[in-house]
């Protein structure tokens, strides 16, 4: 596993920032799609002396009109496809994508261990119906003209998963453990896998987190790395050590499966006189997951 973070590649603080902080790899958080942005962005990262593991999420608006199975979808597919081809040639291994046009479920706010400001999502009940029967059909005709592209410009596709709440209806579907397995079954390619976020795993057992890692194996590309507890509320966000045990056990899954893709902070309550990108609460969770990764060996 290597330790990694989100950034944009454009501000020279978050280059130091990764540096000193000890991060192996970047996964870059790009302004523009063009050609010449996305070059740049991997300059920068190497002249860093940094690796690149990959670059965020496609935004879903570039695609919108193949999501919802509208005309026009063809034309966008191709722009995805032109943007997998420049990822290939600048030797990008990942690029992750979504697929819903919903944002991640509305947030409420709360306190937290020494005052922080905790955010609360909605919980939902980790139903798997298929609310709309299109979105699979539109899914895969995408995924037909899309990955092979990225299988020969050997750049990995990897779904996004997002949080198991209550909002996004139509991303339920796919952001629950059935969903992903139906997903992994559509699209088999070894270029077709998953950014794992742990906010997934919101409600479940030890035991239950290590048998999907295990299942899951060599589908997971990247894990983004979150601790959100169940409550009466919804699901609230906690620092990571704050469920060390949990966060041990699935680390040690990971290993036994044999991943080694970046494994990076994703945000965390809300600290005093922190960025708004969190500088210090990552700063605490990169670290948190360095000890972890030698504790583990």
């Amino acid at each position: 596993m290597q330790l990694a973070l989100t950034l944009n590649p454009f501000q020279d603080a978050n280059l130091l920032f990764a540096q000193q902080l000890g991060a192996n790899q970047i996964v870059a958080d790009v302004p523009e799609w063009d050609t010449a942005t996305l070059s740049a962005a991997c300059n920068r990262i190497r002249q860093s002396g940094l690796q690149v593991a990959g670059v965020e999420c496609l935004p879903p608006a570039r695609y919108a009109q193949a999501i919802m199975g509208q005309a026009g979808r063809d034309e966008e597919i191709a722009e995805v496809c032109r943007i997998i081809a420049d990822l290939g040639q600048l030797r990008v291994p990942m690029l992750g994508y979504r697929w819903t046009l919903a944002a991640e479920g509305d947030s409420a706010s709360v306190t937290g261990r020494g005052g922080v400001t905790s955010a609360v999502y909605p919980a939902g009940n980790g139903a798997t119906e298929d609310t709309d029967g299109q979105l699979w059909e539109n899914l895969a005709y995408f995924m037909q003209r899309v990955l092979p592209a990225a299988e020969q410009a050997g750049v990995r596709l990897a779904y996004q998963a997002g949080l198991p709440t209550t909002s996004a209806a139509e991303a339920r579907a796919l952001d629950s453990a059935a969903g992903l397995e139906r997903l992994f079954a559509l699209a088999p390619s070894a270029y077709h896998g998953l950014d794992l976020d742990h906010g997934l795993f919101a409600g479940m057992s030890d035991d239950e987190v290590a048998g999907i890692i295990r299942r899951w194996g060599q589908r997971i590309l990247a894990v983004r790395v979150r601790y959100l507890e169940r409550t009466t509320d919804g699901l609230q966000e906690r620092f990571l050590d704050e469920n060390r045990l949990a966060l041990f056990r699935a680390l040690q899954a990971y290993q036994q499966v044999g991943f080694r893709g970046p494994l990076r902070p994703a945000r965390t309550p809300e600290m005093a006189d922190d960025s708004c990108w969190g500088h210090k609460g990552r700063a605490f969770s990169l670290g948190y997951l360095r000890a972890m990764l030698q504790a583990i060996g």
